[in-house]
């Protein structure tokens, strides 16, 4: 039996208990079958990373219905708005009459009651090893195997979980309206974003991994002392938020990436994104730092 049969047999027609704080797959017990996926199936994504996923794969036609917060590609602001996977429009989703719902199998999603309607397929969307096989998931899915395992093999290329050896000490930060004045947010090495500043051959300042909340002090931020800050923004800055965001930190004199320039930003939707348009940021990543530190 393929991973195909399996899924449609039994494991994605379930819903998710959590035991310990770890998600696991509650099935329906053996001999639940499902009828073979086609085209004429009518499929909600209430994830925006699923989203562009299936667009990527060429399958956006399949979707009937996103989350309020899908934006890539803008083709999917065409579809209608189901909510999402915490606080779904049962009432909406229930009109689309879809074969099944795509989530992200995260701890507050509504699968037990999206399936008082129809089947919920949560998907595991946190760490590289998962998002790679639930892109081969979904390509099973929707019968898109091939491009699926394209897809997965670039991100496993693209972005990777182990630590150059060299390379400048990066903070990625998040903006914010406080930016350099409160406690900071940044993006912590075991993440999907760790991985693209990884592949970027860069070294993430915050050199262990991070368990609770991605976030430090200033006390903190200048015990750190980045060589280079990136922040990254999902919104599009104008010319005067970004010299906002590119001189945040001036006042924390310690610190040597604003007295050496050091400090960038990347911005857009891709910026944050965890579906298939991070696979940019490593190259963007790239390019800032040679541009920061004078290489090109």
């Amino acid at each position: 039996m393929n991973r195909r049969d399996l899924l449609l047999g039994g494991a994605l027609g379930a819903g998710l208990i959590a035991v310990g704080g770890t998600w696991m797959w509650r099935g329906r017990g053996p001999g639940v079958a499902s009828a073979p996926r086609t085209w004429a199936d009518r499929w909600v994504s209430l994830s925006p990373a699923i989203t562009e996923t299936v667009f990527a794969l060429g399958a956006g036609r399949a979707l009937v219905g996103r989350s309020s917060y899908c934006t890539i590609p803008p083709a999917a602001a065409a579809l209608r708005a189901a909510g999402t996977a915490l606080e779904p429009d049962f009432e909406e989703l229930a009109s689309l009459r879809p074969t099944g719902v795509l989530m992200e199998a995260a701890q507050g999603s509504q699968v037990e009651q999206v399936e008082r309607i129809t089947e919920a397929f949560p998907l595991p969307w946190l760490t590289l090893e998962e998002i790679t096989r639930s892109i081969e998931d979904l390509g099973d899915l929707l019968d898109v195997a091939e491009p699926a395992q394209q897809l997965a093999d670039t991100f496993r290329s693209a972005l990777t979980v182990e630590p150059p050896v060299e390379g400048p000490r990066t903070l990625l930060a998040l903006a914010a309206d406080d930016l350099g004045h409160r406690d900071l947010w940044f993006i912590k090495r075991n993440s999907l974003h760790g991985s693209a500043l990884h592949g970027a051959g860069l070294r993430n300042a915050v050199a262990d991994d991070v368990d609770g909340p991605p976030r430090m002090s200033i006390e903190e931020l200048i015990a750190v002392d980045p060589e280079l800050i990136v922040v990254l923004s999902a919104e599009r800055l104008d010319d005067a938020a970004r010299q906002r965001v590119l001189h945040a930190f001036d006042h924390l004199e310690p610190l040597r990436a604003p007295k050496t320039g050091a400090v960038g930003v990347i911005d857009g939707p891709e910026a944050l994104s965890v579906g298939p348009s991070i696979l940019m940021v490593p190259g963007r990543l790239k390019a800032l730092a040679a541009d920061l530190s004078g290489d090109r």
